[in-house]
Formats: C-alpha cells, sequence, structure tokens
C-alpha cells in the first residue's frame, strides 16, 4: 500500500486503503458505489482457471454500480 500511495501521490483525488472481506470481488462491489470508476488488473490465469474458479474482474464488471476498467498487461 505504501508503495501505491507512494507513486499515486503526485495526484490531487486517489484514495489508497486496505478492506477486509471473504470475497474480494463483493468487497469491491461494495465499495464501488462510492466512487465514479473501478480500476483493476486483468487476470493472470489461463481459461480454463477462469472458467473453473471464475474471474473477480469479470465478477465486478457485471455487478458493480460504477463503470469499471480492467487493464491488461502489455505482452510482446
Amino acid at each position: 500500500m505504501a508503495t501505491a500511495a507512494t507513486a499515486l501521490g503526485e495526484f490531487d483525488n486517489v484514495d489508497t486503503w486496505l478492506y477486509e472481506a471473504d470475497s474480494a470481488a463483493d468487497a469491491i462491489i461494495e465499495q464501488s458505489t462510492y466512487y465514479d470508476l473501478t480500476v483493476m488488473g486483468a487476470p493472470t490465469v489461463g481459461p480454463l482457471e477462469r472458467f473453473v474458479f471464475g474471474s473477480t474482474s469479470t465478477y465486478v464488471q457485471q455487478d458493480a454500480d460504477s463503470s469499471v476498467v480492467v487493464a491488461h498487461a502489455h505482452s510482446p
């Protein structure tokens, strides 16, 4: 969290905090009601794992009250 706060320090309106919950997706969805935009990293597992275990970012995109942007890692 400290690294994120330092990297985002130049921006005026960025919140960083730790929220504990049983489900990451449900916690993000609950907190999305307080923000205009939610930014998440894309899943790094393969299609089979996403099918079997689900994807947090997909679940959040479907159920969040605000807009959700999913950032994918650059691959050559």
